[in-house]
This record gives C-alpha cells, structure tokens and sequence, in this order.
C-alpha cells in the first residue's frame, strides 16, 4: 500500500497514516479512473450529438469545445492514474509509467483543465448578453467572433502555461534497478518563487476570478429567467420561450456546478504559496494534509469534465431526443451486421 502511494503521489511520505493510505488507493486507483472511463464515452457522446445541432450557433460551438478539452483532459488523466493499479502488480513499470506520464502528460492535461474552465466562463458572459441584450446579441456575438474568443483564450492559457511545458525532464538513476525518476529541471536551474508566484496567479484566475464572473453573470441571468417565468405563468410568452428557457437553465446547471469546484481546485495551490509548511515536510515529501488535498483535487477535476452529459440528458430534451435517435441507428447498423 505505501509502495503504491508513493508511486501515485510524488514525494509523498512513507509514514503517512494506514487510512490515509486506503483512502488515497480506493480512489487514485478505482473511483477516480471508473470516472474518467464514463466521463470519456459521455464526452464521446456529446461530441457526436453536438455535431448533429446547429453548429453556427455560439452555445452549440462552446459546449461542442467544452466536451471536447474535457474529453483530452480524460485521457491525459487517465495513464496518470493508472500508475496506481499497475503498480499493485509491477512496481518498475509503474515507476516508468510514472515518470513518462509526469514528463509529458501533466502539462497537457493541466492545459486541457485550463481551457475547460475558460469555456465555462464564456458560456456564462455569451448567455449573460444572450438574456439582456437580446434584441443586440446577433450582432454582437456571431459564430466568426465566438471561435476567435475561444482561440484567443486557448492562446491566453497557452502563454500562462508555457513555462511549466518544459518543468519536467526524465532522469536515469544509477541504482541497481535502473528506476527512472523525475528531475524538476527547471526548477534547478531556475529560481522557484518564480514558478510559485505563476502557479498561484493561474489558481487564482482559474478559481475566484471565474467563479466570480459565473457567478455575477448567473445570478443577473437567474433574475431574468425569474421574471421570464412569471411573464409564461401569466400568459405572455410564446413556446420559443419555453425552449430558451430550457436551455437557460441547462446552461445555468453547467456554470453552477463548475462555480461549485472551482474555488476549491484553486485551494492546494494557494495554501502552498501562503504556506508551504503545510504541505510539504522538511525531507521534502507531502504532509497528510497535502495528499488529502490532492485526492480531493483528484476527484473534483474528474468530477468536472465527466458531469456534463448527465446535465445535457436530464435538461435538454432536444439533446435526449438526438441522443436516442443516434443510438437507434447505431442499434439498427449492428443488429443488421
């Protein structure tokens, strides 16, 4: 069990308690990859209901954005995890995997994460101007301009993130077993309050400052769908209506649930700017609470990009009915094989 842990977690303790140990094995090892397994076939299934909607509108290419970084952020987490089940069987390819997944997945995966909440911030500025600007919203916000947002914003990420692409490098050790182990090489040869101070502005912008965009936008966005429904009870809308409501309130789901986990993905970042006695020992590996911090981080980021499709099926009839239609064909195909 701790042999595991440690494979899992860099650097952490091998004193750390026996139940912190099983807590981090039930979920580094099953719960948090049977997520990312499901959340990877519904982010599938987005993508192929998406593509049969209208894809000149802005919602659609968001979500349709959205269910594809979650999609590569599954998969990049995936290997990442799976260190832990391959190394209850074999501990040096384990170890190996280990250190691959470090030096060339952590980055793109954390990117992947990145992207993902600035997609759910756009959902909330486009539907904000969408419910109070509506007679403008054509003219201000159009297919062209919304795919050059997203790319500005993909290129806003890319250009916080560069300096941590290269963080990570794959040293050989000279021990007997020829165990790899990971070299922060740039943390080496550079100066680490640098990277410290980097890391904890993207957990900031990432965590308060969208969440508090989200959540300005979603109560502006609340107080209008509150009068819409009282201008339906009483006669005054047409079915339209209904329909943009639904889909309000789909989207208002989405942008909530991510105001949910945001502040608390931002937490083990900052607390280790704040104070990094708290996480880290003075032999440098992780305290108790650092890893409970990871596990927890571990679960809510898989949480985050697996939870959509749920939300799309249960409040968009129009997705649930292409989600059906979908299946029967592929249901037909098979069976006529």
């Amino acid at each position: 069990m701790a042999n595991c842990t440690q494979i899992c977690k860099l650097d952490v303790s091998s004193s750390q308690s026996e139940l912190l140990g099983l807590i981090d094995v039930l979920f580094s090892c099953a719960i948090v990859n049977i997520i990312a397994v499901l959340g990877i076939m519904g982010n599938v299934l987005n993508i192929a209901v998406l593509c049969h909607h209208d894809l000149n509108e802005t919602t659609t290419i968001l979500l349709l954005a959205m269910s594809t970084t979650d999609m590569l952020f599954l998969l990049t987490s995936i290997p990442r995890r799976f260190v832990c089940v391959l190394s209850k069987f074999c501990t040096y390819p384990a170890k190996v995997l280990n250190a691959f997944a470090t030096a060339y997945l952590w980055m793109p995966n954390r990117y992947c994460g990145l992207v993902s909440s600035g997609l759910v911030t756009l959902i909330a500025l486009e539907r904000f101007v969408a419910v109070h600007f509506p007679l403008s919203v054509a003219s201000m916000i159009n297919r062209e301009r919304m795919l050059l947002v997203i790319w500005l914003m993909c290129v806003f990420w890319a250009t916080l993130s560069a300096p941590f692409f290269a963080l990570y490098d794959i040293d050989w050790n000279q021990e007997a077993d020829a165990s790899p182990h990971i070299v922060l090489a740039s943390f080496i040869e550079k100066d680490t309050n640098g990277y410290n101070t980097l890391n904890v502005s993207i957990a900031i912008i990432r965590g308060p400052v969208s969440v508090l965009v989200i959540v300005v936008c979603s109560m502006a966005i609340v107080a209008r769908l509150y009068d819409a429904t009282r201008k339906m009870t009483e006669g005054l809308s047409a079915q339209r209506s209904t329909r943009d409501l639904r889909v309000l309130r789909m989207l208002l789901v989405v942008t909530s649930v991510y105001a949910v986990i945001g502040i608390p993905l931002s937490i083990p970042y900052i607390v280790y700017y704040v104070s990094p006695a708290i996480s880290v020992k003075q032999d440098g590996t992780l305290t108790d609470f650092a890893i409970l911090m990871e596990i927890v981080n571990d679960l809510l980021y898989v949480l985050n990009a697996s939870v959509n499709f749920v939300i799309y099926v249960t409040m968009s009839t129009k997705f649930y009915a292409t989600y059906i239609k979908l299946l029967s064909k592929f249901c037909s195909k098979f069976r006529s094989r």
